[in-house]
């Protein structure tokens, strides 16, 4: 999903480029990937929060970027479906 995301076909969104407003929700998916794949949990469910928090309140105006919120959101979902597996909170 990650690879997806990174797809060359969202290159026309400028995800990468500070000044495009996508690229806020760009680097939260990508932060989101690293601290997952290293293993640093703690600043995962802030980093969805502040994506979701971008999908909500910027509407995409093309559709390469609809189909990167609906990519975004399910990656979301599924970060967060697996940390209550890997690293429930503590009780």
């Amino acid at each position: 999903m990650q690879r997806e995301l990174n797809d060359e076909r969202f290159v026309g969104l400028c995800l990468y480029r500070r000044d495009a407003a996508i690229s806020e929700l760009s680097s939260a998916v990508n932060h989101t990937a690293a601290c997952l794949f290293s293993e640093n949990y703690r600043p995962i469910s802030i980093l969805i929060e502040r994506g979701r928090d971008f999908l909500r309140e910027t509407p995409a105006l093309k559709s390469e970027a609809f189909t990167y919120y609906v990519l975004a959101e399910e990656f979301f979902e599924v970060v967060q479906s697996t940390l209550e597996i890997i690293a429930p909170a503590p009780e």
